[in-house]
């Protein structure tokens, strides 16, 4: 679904929560992409998002193991503890509360 503008994103050890898509015990794993296979891969230049551009790019895989696998992402941390969310064809930059 679009418009996840604004939505409230949680991801903990319980559950991961994105929008209205919420799944309980999430896993995350944590795997690293070169900058060069990461904008082959997703269409974007890692600077667009605020990234290095060269490098590695370090992103966690956020698996349900029930409910609505539509919660699950895939997470990009940047720099300074910055969390970029990607999903349904976009990416969206998570903010802290």
């Amino acid at each position: 679904g679009g418009g996840a503008e604004g939505a409230t994103a949680e991801f903990t050890a319980a559950s991961a929560r994105f929008g209205d898509r919420t799944c309980t015990n999430p896993t995350y794993a944590r795997r690293w992409m070169a900058a060069e296979a990461f904008r082959d891969a997703y269409g974007v230049d890692p600077a667009a998002l605020g990234l290095p551009p060269a490098g590695e790019v370090t992103l966690i895989d956020v698996e349900c193991a029930a409910g609505d696998p539509g919660a699950g992402r895939m997470l990009i941390a940047g720099p300074d503890g910055r969390l970029i969310a990607a999903g349904d064809g976009a990416f969206y930059e998570l903010g802290r509360r």
